[in-house]
């Protein structure tokens, strides 16, 4: 939970958000991050008390944790919604595969997970937001590896494959549903984008229904014609 996060929230004029788990490093700072901006969003900035709770909490590198935290923190918000929809998508990819259309269609009919700024791509409005994104996450994966605190390096590390996943269902729904998949060039970034997406998901953190649904979508996209892909299950 970081002040961006209470901000949106603030902006919205919602009078509490109950029910919504802190978000943050970890649940005792989301916890502590509501306590300081809930009762005034314009207080210190995320930096400002980052510093103050590492040293409070007598960490090694606060200034450096007081940097990841103002680094993290807006994309925290940006994935919030897509963190409990991921499965729901990656569960439809097959489907949604093998009903592709013969031909491009308008953006008006993109599938989730496709429609830039809407849907768990809310906070992706453009094709770039992905790498800039993922840029400023090996930016913070940097510093927390300075910190030498694995716990951290850890939260960052789920959120940069969590952002790479999102960018590679995007891609593949692009070579399906807004390019013509009967040129090679497409049919080579719908290659490209599912060994992307099957080295993202392939850490010791992914479930068992995950490696299941990788498996079905990577079935699907191999019999499409001129796409061999490796691993299928």
């Amino acid at each position: 939970m970081t002040r961006d996060f209470v901000t949106q929230y603030y902006n919205r004029k919602w009078k509490g958000i109950y029910g919504y788990a802190p978000t943050g490093y970890k649940d005792e700072f989301g916890i502590a991050s509501l306590a300081e901006w809930t009762w005034n969003v314009k207080g210190r900035s995320e930096k400002e008390f980052a510093i103050a709770y590492a040293t409070r909490h007598k960490y090694k590198y606060p200034e450096l944790f007081g940097e990841w935290i103002e680094l993290t923190g807006p994309i925290y918000w940006d994935t919030y919604k897509s963190y409990y929809q991921i499965n729901g998508v990656l569960r439809k990819m097959p489907f949604l595969i093998k009903n592709r259309p013969e031909r491009p269609v308008e953006p008006s009919k993109y599938p989730d997970g496709l429609y830039l700024g809407g849907g768990i791509l809310e906070w992706f409005t453009t094709k770039e937001s992905f790498d800039e994104k993922i840029e400023t996450l090996k930016q913070a994966l940097a510093l927390a590896e300075k910190m030498e605190q694995a716990d951290i390096i850890t939260a960052t590390k789920y959120v940069l494959v969590h952002v790479k996943t999102l960018k590679s269902i995007y891609q593949i729904l692009e070579s399906l549903y807004a390019s013509d998949i009967s040129e090679q060039k497409n049919k080579d970034s719908l290659k490209k984008a599912l060994a992307d997406l099957q080295e993202n998901l392939s850490g010791p953190e992914i479930t068992e229904e995950q490696k299941k649904l990788i498996g079905d979508i990577a079935v699907e996209i191999s019999s499409i014609i001129g796409v061999k892909t490796e691993n299928c299950r």
